[in-house]
């Protein structure tokens, strides 16, 4: 680990629940992207929290098990 001198990173509530809030409208939408359908990006979206982001890295994918399956 390199000593920078900054503090650890932080958790952020507002952008976890953001994120958590965008993969279930990429499900429901069955869209993969990191701009959703409506055109917005996730520094709008952090903006849209009044998240004053200068750098935002996006990682698409799912950490829970998914199981599809067919039929009622």
């Amino acid at each position: 680990m390199l000593d920078t001198g900054l503090p650890p990173l932080a958790s952020n509530n507002p952008l976890t629940a953001s994120g958590h809030s965008h993969a279930s409208h990429v499900m429901g939408q069955l869209f993969y992207d990191s701009r959703s359908p409506e055109g917005f990006d996730p520094m709008e979206r952090a903006s849209a929290l009044g998240c004053a982001a200068v750098r935002m890295d996006v990682l698409l994918g799912f950490m829970h098990k998914v199981t599809l399956m067919d039929g009622p």
